[in-house]
């Protein structure tokens, strides 16, 4: 069965210049693709894509915010994200954010087609450029203690820090309301807060807030 891929790039350009590529590699199926995480998230449910193609900077929100809403329960679909950058903190952060892989938008053809085939797998992949720079980077890590939390977890956070009650949370998310008290009760124990309000001082003091504006999220 083919690997059905959706491309989520701010340049139509160059979203449309990947598409076309690998829409020549055997077993690969591409699907129309999305210039910004709203558009994605209200259409990408249509598609039923296997992999997500998504560059680290939308033109609404970063792939580190949007990556948590792709994600289903399921862990599908994978997603691997372009970075214009080989170094920096942002490769780490959207491996732990749940994506499978993170390349190099100056990476090879080739390098790209591999991390589609290694993330469709269930396999995590690095864009060589990118695995080097964190093999050999020495600086700790940023200390965001956001950072600790799962996709899901991340995402009922940033729906309770903007006021949703675990039942509107629930249905935003498509789960049920014991599944968000679950995941509260996980992140608030990783966060160290005991409620919402406190969550809410957390993200301010690590300048979280405007990460989370996602009012354009969609249910699912």
């Amino acid at each position: 069965m083919a690997i059905a891929v959706y491309v989520i790039g701010r340049h139509t350009l160059v979203r449309e210049s990947i598409e076309m590529v690998l829409s020549h590699e055997p077993g690969i199926d591409v699907r129309r693709g999305a210039g910004s995480g709203k558009e994605a998230l209200q259409k990408i449910r249509m598609t039923c894509p296997d992999v997500v193609l998504c560059d680290m900077t939308l033109p609404d929100a970063r792939a580190i915010d949007v990556i948590p809403h792709l994600i289903g329960d399921d862990g599908m679909p994978r997603v691997v994200v372009l970075s214009e950058m080989d170094d920096g903190p942002w490769p780490a952060r959207v491996m732990r954010a749940g994506a499978s892989g993170c390349i190099s938008l100056r990476s090879e053809v080739r390098e790209l087609i591999k991390a589609v085939r290694k993330a469709a797998a269930g396999h995590s992949y690095l864009g060589s450029a990118i695995a080097q720079n964190l093999a050999f980077d020495s600086r700790p890590s940023s200390g965001d203690p956001f950072d600790m939390l799962s996709p899901r977890e991340l995402a009922v956070a940033s729906l309770l820090i903007q006021g949703q009650r675990p039942k509107e949370v629930a249905r935003r998310l498509g789960v049920n309301s014991k599944t968000v008290g679950t995941y509260k009760a996980r992140l608030q124990k990783k966060l160290g807060v005991s409620h919402t309000i406190a969550l809410l001082q957390l993200a301010k003091r690590y300048d979280r807030l405007s990460s989370f504006d996602l009012a354009w999220l969609q249910p699912r």
